[in-house]
């Protein structure tokens, strides 16, 4: 140890003693406050106070210093070699009490038009309209308020089609998707569906309105359906759809309620699309679509 670190240790006791006779005057039974954060008795820290839910960490000098408390639903990690405050799966993500949202669009906040290449998304692409000729896929304006997405499909060779994939290392495997939608014009032998896929197999896994028995049916990855609810033309209907494909089940709900118990769905491939769609021999029918969400499970 040199001269000067040798004086430096003398004053930084001599400062300790101090604040303890000052404390012992004043009644005390040692230091009220033991300031780790002075910068000054202690040089090897940065001058900062405590304050509440803060963490005491060493910064890049380093010297230790205060991390500020992160927001609600935040989680601890690393940043470039420092703790810092994130949202789950390195930041974007919201945390939900089922998961990890990868995806919530209800289509307010995009441009009336055509809805192809639009949308922000932190684990997805952008919209993009894959629709036939005479067919549409346009934002339009809800008339109880807001906007909405609508297929229209005045076609009877093509289809409306719209989908959004989710980016690479966000895939699928167990999780839940929410759809609210309404078939706004129902032709006979029509079907609007709504689903999660796997786009490499075409594995489709959700729900569709059945134009030819005015309800909608769920449908498995394996390609099975079924009926979950009648469904009245303009009636607006959320379906919420569970599945794990480790465990290759899926159960619904209709509005709330549980409508369909276990079914096989076809374990093995990860889902990586949402998928709105009409069909192609079919013509007249228009599906709406008010907003998608989709939590992916398998981040928890």
């Amino acid at each position: 140890m040199n001269v000067a670190d040798e004086i430096r240790r003398i004053k930084n006791e001599l400062k300790y003693i101090k604040l303890q006779l000052r404390d012992v005057r004043q009644g005390g039974g040692g230091i009220a406050a033991h300031n780790i954060l002075d910068g000054d008795v202690h040089l090897d820290s940065v001058a900062d106070g405590v304050t509440r839910g803060s963490i005491i960490y060493g910064n890049a000098t380093p010297k230790w210093a205060r991390l500020a408390k992160g927001d609600d639903d935040k989680i601890l990690t690393m940043k470039s070699g420092l703790p810092s405050w994130e949202a789950a799966a390195g930041g974007g993500g919201e945390v939900t009490e089922v998961g990890v949202k990868l995806l919530s669009s209800d289509f307010d906040n995009l441009a009336l038009g055509d809805v192809d290449g639009k949308g922000s998304h932190d684990y997805a692409g952008t919209w993009v309209n894959n629709s036939g000729a005479n067919c549409l896929a346009n934002i339009i304006e809800d008339p109880a308020g807001g906007h909405m997405l609508s297929l229209i499909d005045a076609s009877g060779t093509y289809k409306s089609q719209v989908y959004i994939d989710f980016n690479s290392g966000c895939e699928v495997i167990t999780g839940i998707v929410e759809v609210k939608a309404k078939i706004n014009v129902q032709v006979e032998g029509s079907a609007g569906y709504f689903t999660i896929e796997d786009k490499a197999v075409s594995s489709k896994h959700g729900g569709y309105f059945a134009g030819s028995f005015g309800r909608i049916n769920y449908l498995t990855a394996t390609g099975s359906s079924g009926k979950l609810v009648d469904a009245p033309v303009d009636t607006w209907f959320t379906v919420k759809w569970y599945f794990s494909r480790l465990a290759s089940y899926g159960v619904w709900w209709v509005d709330g309620v549980f409508t369909q118990p276990r079914l096989f769905c076809n374990a093995g491939n990860k889902f990586d699309r949402i998928n709105f769609e009409t069909t192609t021999s079919w013509n007249g029918i228009t599906l709406d679509i008010k907003y998608v969400k989709v939590w992916n499970l398998n981040y928890v």
